[in-house]
């Protein structure tokens, strides 16, 4: 009875193993062909790996695509703004050199003659105290006017230059040369935000071969301030 029992527990097992042959990659046809529904379990168990194993490889590629296209898009856009900022940096840079440098202005007046002009602005900004205060450029302007004269004018928007009506001086330097004293006097209406340099002549010759100009002046409860001018480009025949 005792060995009866181990014949079937032997027949059990090896039952067992060809079962598990069956289900192996190297099951043959011969261990299963006893089998049907052991061959019908591999074919659906390999037929279903093989379909998980596709759609995982499937999936994770398209994750894959999806980011390196979110990734492309991202870099696109960085791009993009890039070139904006760098486009829009050049267009202000432009405008502000276009606003720097020499506006050349000509008309006939009515009761005869001419008046012709050159103004450019500072390169740097000044600010002024109460009630002058806001950032604002100097302006130097070139005048010839048939009634008036030959004028050289330094101007602000708004302050007060200390220059009464015995004149006062301001100081000059081109380029890298020796600075020296112009005489200036006040505008004829006595206001106060323009002077008037003398020694045309010279001033515009000084211009026309010079890169920079500076000119110091005093002004009311602000002291000295410095602008420095771009004159480079100057060209005297458009006041002709």
């Amino acid at each position: 009875m005792r060995r009866d029992s181990n014949t079937f527990m032997t027949t059990l097992f090896f039952a067992a193993l060809q079962l598990c042959a069956c289900d192996g990659d190297k099951a043959s046809d011969a261990a299963c062909s006893k089998h049907e529904d052991c061959k019908e379990s591999e074919r659906c168990w390999k037929s279903q790996c093989v379909d998980v194993g596709k759609s995982k490889s499937q999936s994770e590629a398209e994750q894959i695509a999806q980011q390196e296209k979110q990734r492309q898009e991202q870099e696109q856009r960085r791009e993009a703004e890039l070139v904006a900022k760098a486009q829009a940096q050049a267009e202000a840079e432009a405008a502000l050199q276009k606003m720097l440098s020499w506006d050349y202005w000509k008309r006939d007046l009515d009761m005869g003659g001419t008046v012709a002009t050159a103004r450019v602005l500072s390169q740097n900004e000044v600010s002024f105290d109460f009630p002058y205060q806001g950032v604002q450029r100097g302006a130097l302007m070139l005048r010839e006017h048939s009634e008036y004269g030959k004028d050289v004018i330094l101007s602000v928007g708004r302050g007060q230059f200390l220059c009464g009506f015995r004149g006062c001086r301001v100081e000059v330097r081109f380029d890298d040369g020796e600075s020296f004293k112009v005489r200036a006097n006040q505008a004829a209406d006595h206001s106060t935000e323009m002077i008037f340099l003398s020694n045309y002549s010279k001033l515009k010759k000084l211009i026309s071969k010079s890169t920079t100009m500076r000119v110091k002046a005093d002004f009311y409860q602000e002291g000295s301030r410095v602008f420095e001018f771009n004159v480079s480009g100057f060209d005297p025949d458009k006041m002709k």
